[in-house]
């Protein structure tokens, strides 16, 4: 008896142990469940200010951005409120140097705060991709001249006399021509002809035999079709017209015998000058200053080694130098560049001078030469006569030559610079604004 009562006993106490134990086991359950539900409904929330506050920010940056692009005018702080998403403090500022505007956008909802940062800077005038790139008059390169970057042609690209290509070689079209050529690239041409290689060649044709170093693609199954040069009439005539609407004129009765003379240090821009310009150093030194656009109905002459520079408060802009004369583009519109002339930017490594010509004699079968440069000319330019012959000699050194017709020559070198696929003028159209870099932090 005694024994029965004794596993009686010790059976109450594991269900009493059992059961402290099962409501021991779950409270704890209940706890962590409703831990996990509260954690869940707070990571919930969370996203959800996340999301909206993120959403703020960008309808911020996205506000000023566009109040930017249409020239509105505004204070250093925006403040936008939303009745939806909330609201969003956004900072502007522009350096004026560099002509950038960082916007800073950043929203608060509950805990979350979202930051969204954007950064706008004005767009690109024009862009030139190639160190020499020509119509259909194609170009010549000979007696050592060099080319350092890509070379294309809508026309033939003929060389002779040590001279050489560091880059790719195009030569476009069905009637495409590649002779004499020593490339350090690859070329794509229709014939390819007496050329040295240095890479690959594609072609379908085949003149004097030519060595390839690379891998020989032949036939091709279509040829590079042609490109159109990157400065139109039209954009060359804005460049005009703002000059018209907002500059000055030197008429012709300023002139003397048909000829405006700068001789000694001055500064200039935004101006049409209605007869021939001539530019001559006397003395130590002549420094013309380019403030902007430069308009000359007639030719320009640039000798004895002047010194054409971008104004420095100008930062990365270039200046244009254009040689039109509407009512004579065959034996005018001509620009000659001579005696060790000297070209520089503002110092900010995208500026450049741009001297362009608008004489066609070259593109209607003429012998007229657009632009001559010659005689250690050289620096921070841009040659650009898209409907004429361009001739270099008597090493010159410089940024990117484009031309209906080029030739160049005696030790001569265009060097190509990567910061020219981005540049922006001082007269004209702008290309609106870039956006560099957004994001969100």
């Amino acid at each position: 008896m005694g024994h029965m009562q004794q596993i009686k006993s010790q059976r109450g106490a594991a269900m009493l142990f059992f059961i402290i134990f099962f409501v021991m086991a779950s409270s704890a359950l209940t706890f962590l469940l409703s831990r996990s539900v509260g954690t869940d409904s707070y990571l919930v929330s969370s996203l959800a200010s996340s999301k909206q506050a993120y959403f703020t920010a960008e309808s911020a940056l996205e506000d000023i951005v566009l109040r930017i692009m249409r020239s509105e005018s505004m204070g250093p702080i925006y403040v936008l409120n939303d009745g939806v998403l909330g609201s969003a403090t956004t900072t502007v500022v522009h350096d004026l140097t560099e002509d950038i505007y960082t916007i800073r956008s950043v929203s608060q909802v509950g805990r979350t705060t979202r930051t969204g940062l954007v950064e706008l800077s004005t767009g690109a005038g024009s862009a030139f991709n190639y160190g020499i790139q020509t119509g259909n008059g194609g170009f010549v390169i000979s007696n050592s001249g060099s080319i350092t970057g890509n070379a294309f042609s809508n026309g033939s690209v003929l060389g002779s006399g040590s001279s050489v290509i560091r880059g790719d070689v195009i030569s476009a079209g069905p009637t495409g021509l590649v002779s004499g050529v020593h490339a350090t690239g690859s070329v794509w041409t229709n014939t390819l002809d007496d050329s040295l290689v240095e890479t690959d060649a594609y072609y379908n044709a085949v003149g004097v035999p030519s060595v390839v170093n690379g891998t020989r693609y032949t036939p091709v199954a279509t040829t590079t079709p042609p490109e159109s040069l990157p400065i139109s009439d039209v954009t060359i005539d804005a460049y005009k017209q703002e000059i018209i609407d907002t500059g000055t004129i030197i008429p012709l009765s300023s002139c003397t015998a048909g000829e405006y003379l700068i001789d000694s240090d001055t500064t200039i821009g935004n101006v049409k000058i209605e007869c021939d310009l001539r530019i001559r150093k006397t003395g130590a030194s002549t420094v013309v200053t380019l403030t902007d656009s430069i308009w000359v109905a007639g030719n320009i002459d640039m000798e004895q080694g002047p010194i054409l520079q971008v104004d420095p408060g100008l930062s990365k802009r270039s200046v244009q130098i254009i040689a039109d004369n509407p009512l004579d583009r065959l034996t005018s519109s001509k620009i000659s560049i001579r005696n060790s002339t000297e070209f520089r930017g503002s110092g900010h490594p995208s500026s450049i001078v741009m001297v362009l010509s608008q004489n066609n004699s070259s593109e209607l079968g003429g012998t007229e030469t657009a632009i001559d440069i010659a005689q250690s000319s050289n620096g921070d330019l841009i040659l650009y006569a898209g409907h004429g012959k361009v001739e270099i000699g008597n090493s010159i050194y410089l940024k990117s030559v484009t031309a209906h017709l080029t030739d160049i020559g005696n030790n001569s070198d265009v060097t190509y610079d990567t910061g020219l696929t981005s540049v922006l003028f001082t007269g004209g159209p702008g290309g609106g604004y870039v956006i560099s870099d957004w994001f969100q932090q």
